[in-house]
């Protein structure tokens, strides 16, 4: 196939000069005949492949983010305990006493510092503090004492007194600690510390306590004799951190005070503390390193020629959007490690199979309240979980929260479908609710005084009744409250993916003579289709196709993706072509750590774009947030569930994004702020889904607005 056109050149050009010759004239005329059958076999069975370069742009993002300097501030009561050593105590202060005691005192302390980080586990803590170690230290004596008994006899008696001294010794030190996260709230510090010793004073005071009447007097005062100024020491400290907002947190903790030395040679000493330290997180701030260059990129088309197939040229390109707003081609997508904190919707609803009053056994359930204890992994804070399950919780998050909250009622309306055998079945709503409050009580303990049921037919706000997927919606129990705090979002931190560029444009292309082109474009990550689009020519604006790169495409750990397109004409001319992206992956490090935060929170009823109070409340949350994270980019997605036409869904789901952007700035501007220049509005329709859709938990929790906050 390389050599045939030389080949026929070369035979022609014998023929002509030989063409009288008959023996040459023959060898010429089946050279001929051997090419154009090997010219015409290729032709028919063969696959063409080609490789065309082409320069390409290669942008590179580093983010070099800075991790937040935090502020602490401390403080607590604590248990001094002394060792007294009388061998070495001034006669000044002993006295001659007969036995001693340990001393001991529950003093105060306060403590500042800064949270300098070395790493996202280990910070360095340096402190200032100022502690009170004051204690009483009491020992006894015995003396004789003569008493007239009458009649001339005397008795001798042994008198104890007591003897306190009381040590108001203060240190100030200055606390250099390691602080090291092992976990996302457990916290362990440790270190050295050197105190300042002062204001060592003391009063010695004398008490009689047996026989005759009570004596107290002041023997002595003064400072402490032999008095230490500098001790070292060691702080060992653990706590458990809990937010209170997106940059204050508490710590309750205890610590260990273990000295070096002493106050004096005579008195030594440890102490237990037991306190709250607040800490605040001032913002951070990332830094981001454009770098672009030119690379020569291969794009490999493949075209099959079947014999019963006419071919001809089709193309499949990937484009995205650059920074100077014009479209470049991809060659690359740059997959980075993120930290990504998403704020799940709780979803006040129970689902239940028709014409049944039992708890599906999709949900999770546990067995006795012993079982809950062990493995539920709380109802506020999660980490490194898929959120897409967490639906599935529902019960037992209510659960844990009427737990903690024991003012708290609700109110379980039970509802039905009201078609077939659940028309104007009312008493089934209600044993749908009786079902949910029997497992509340059984398993987290809730008073059935706090709970009240209600069974009717259709739900308030019902779904469409006319088709299965709505009547599964409308057999529900909701969970009902006048207190938000039953259904505050649980948070859910996990590790995820980005891509620069976030989203592609796919373009295929073929001849313009082809008018009436159907065609299907699959990409694909390891062999396996994560995304397919079918369309045809004459369909107004759906030749360019836009997809955002899905966390299934960037978590695989491939290193490329395939881009393959499928043509064929009404004429029976067919085509294909496929291109490659290369998948450059880049995990976490220390300089380089970028955050996502996520709110899905805002839900909407079915086939509706209009925010309720509810949502409005949220969208306030979330202008707080941005105000304080000050992000690079904001991303504000609508969606649908797959129910309905999918141009519907799209217009829908962009007037969901749009209401909820509108909504936003005016929550920001309220409070002096405004989003982001280049903030990403757009509807996602039925086209992507965030949650599984064959559930109705997951429909639901798909009629959302997400917005996301890089940072």
């Amino acid at each position: 196939m390389l050599f045939a056109e030389d080949v026929f050149l070369y035979a022609l050009l014998v023929t002509l000069r030989t063409v009288q010759n008959p023996t040459r004239y023959r060898f010429a005329t089946t050279l001929l005949l051997s090419w154009l059958l090997l010219a015409g076999s290729t032709y028919a069975f063969s696959v063409r492949d080609s490789i065309a370069y082409r320069d390409t742009t290669i942008y590179n993002t580093r983010i070099v983010a800075h991790l937040p300097i935090s502020l602490t501030l401390a403080g607590g009561a604590g248990f001094v305990r002394y060792s007294d050593n009388a061998s070495l105590m001034p006669p000044s202060i002993s006295g001659g006493c007969d036995t001693f005691t340990r001393g001991s005192g529950t003093p105060l302390y306060i403590a500042a510092g800064v949270l300098l980080p070395l790493s996202n586990e280990i910070q360095l803590h340096p402190t200032l503090a100022c502690r009170s170690l004051a204690a009483d230290h009491v020992f006894g004596q015995f003396a004789p004492a003569v008493a007239d008994t009458g009649g001339g006899s005397r008795t001798v008696r042994s008198i104890q007194f007591d003897h306190t001294i009381s040590a108001a010794t203060k240190m100030l030190s200055v606390d250099l600690l390691l602080r090291w996260q092992p976990t996302e709230r457990v916290i362990l510090e440790g270190g050295p510390t050197v105190g300042l010793f002062f204001d060592q004073s003391f009063t010695k005071t004398i008490h009689r306590v047996t026989p005759g009447a009570l004596l107290d007097s002041v023997e002595a005062s003064g400072s402490l004799p032999n008095a230490q100024t500098i001790v070292p020491a060691v702080i060992l400290r653990a706590g458990y951190e809990v937010p209170l907002s997106h940059t204050l947190f508490a710590m309750p903790n205890v610590a260990a005070l273990l000295p070096l030395g002493g106050t004096t040679d005579y008195f030594k000493f440890y102490s237990i503390e037991a306190g709250v330290s607040f800490r605040f997180q001032l913002s951070s701030h990332a830094d981001t390193i454009r770098e672009a260059h030119t690379e020569r990129v291969p794009v490999h088309i493949e075209i099959p020629e079947p014999p019963h197939v006419k071919p001809f040229a089709v193309g499949i390109e990937a484009f995205a959007d650059g920074p100077n707003g014009l479209r470049e081609q991809v060659a690359r997508l740059e997959v980075r490690e993120v930290k990504a904190r998403n704020a799940f919707p709780l979803l006040n609803y129970i689902f239940f199979d028709s014409s049944d009053a039992s708890i599906p056994a999709r949900y999770v359930r546990y067995k006795s309240p012993d079982d809950a204890a062990r493995n539920f992994r709380g109802s506020m804070e999660r980490r490194g979980e898929r959120t897409s399950e967490l639906y599935l919780e529902t019960l037992n998050i209510i659960g844990d929260r009427l737990k903690r909250m024991p003012q708290l009622t609700i109110k379980l309306v039970g509802s039905t479908s009201n078609i077939g055998a659940e028309a104007d079945n009312a008493p089934l709503g209600k044993r749908r609710a009786e079902a949910v409050r029997d497992y509340l009580v059984r398993i987290w303990g809730i008073e059935p005084s706090r709970i009240a049921v209600v069974g009717r037919t259709l739900p308030e706000k019902p779904s469409p009744s006319g088709t299965p997927l709505g009547q599964a919606e409308n057999r529900r129990v909701e969970i009902l409250s006048s207190d938000d705090r039953l259904t505050d979002p649980l948070y859910v931190t996990n590790i995820e993916h980005t891509a620069n560029p976030p989203q592609l444009h796919v373009v295929p292309t073929w001849p313009e003579a082809d008018t009436n082109v159907d065609y299907h474009i699959s990409i694909r990550i390891g062999g396996q289709e994560i995304q397919r689009f079918d369309g045809n020519s004459e369909q107004a604006n759906t030749q360019t196709k836009d997809w955002t790169i899905t966390e299934e495409a960037l978590s695989s750990g491939a290193d490329s993706l395939e881009i393959r397109l499928d043509a064929n004409t009404q004429t029976g001319n067919a085509g294909s072509a496929r291109t490659a992206i290369k998948l450059e992956q880049h995990r976490i490090e220390l300089n380089e750590e970028q955050k996502l935060d996520r709110f899905s929170l805002i839900l909407f009823n079915f086939d509706e774009s209009s925010l309720t109070q509810k949502n409005e409340r949220i969208l306030g949350l979330v202008a707080d947030a941005l105000k304080r994270i000050k992000p690079r980019r904001v991303i504000i997605r609508g969606y649908t569930d797959e129910m309905g036409d999918d141009e519907h869904n799209l217009k829908l789901s962009t007037e969901r994004a749009t209401a909820a952007a509108d909504r936003l700035r005016s929550e920001l501007r309220k409070r002096g702020a405004e989003l982001p220049a280049g903030t990403i509005i757009e509807g996602r329709g039925s086209h992507e889904q965030l949650y599984d859709n064959s559930f109705p938990e997951g429909r639901f929790l798909s009629r959302t607005v997400m917005v996301t906050i890089e940072r």
